[in-house]
């Protein structure tokens, strides 16, 4: 079966998260941000397949803030929790506002032939 890699890099604004895609960022993995009341992120990724792997990176900047990210999952859904010195950290937590924090997601499935 082929397998796609996509992914992303999501910021985090007031009115919720966002994927970058600009002429330095391109996002061909997440179809939708949202943060759950239970205060985790919510994507939906543009394939909707079975997973191989996901990873949830924080950048320097969240590594600076010593903010950690966890994501769960699979065949088009993802859910990633944020840790700060091992308490939770809600996705739209001011925090994860900071200028230019990202985090970088990468997904690869297997689709279908």
């Amino acid at each position: 079966m082929p397998i796609v890699v996509s992914g992303c890099a999501i910021r985090f604004a007031s009115t919720g998260p966002y994927a970058l895609d600009n002429s330095a960022h391109h996002n061909t993995g997440a179809q939708s941000l949202t943060v759950e009341a239970d205060g985790d992120l919510y994507i939906v990724q543009k394939v909707q397949a079975p997973i191989v792997s996901m990873t949830a990176a924080q950048d320097e900047t969240m590594a600076r803030l010593g903010i950690t990210a966890g994501a769960s999952g699979g065949a088009g859904v993802t859910i990633v929790r944020f840790y700060r010195n091992g308490a939770f950290v809600r996705a739209d937590d001011p925090i994860l506002q900071t200028p230019n924090l990202n985090l970088w997601m990468q997904w690869v499935n297997d689709v279908p032939a």
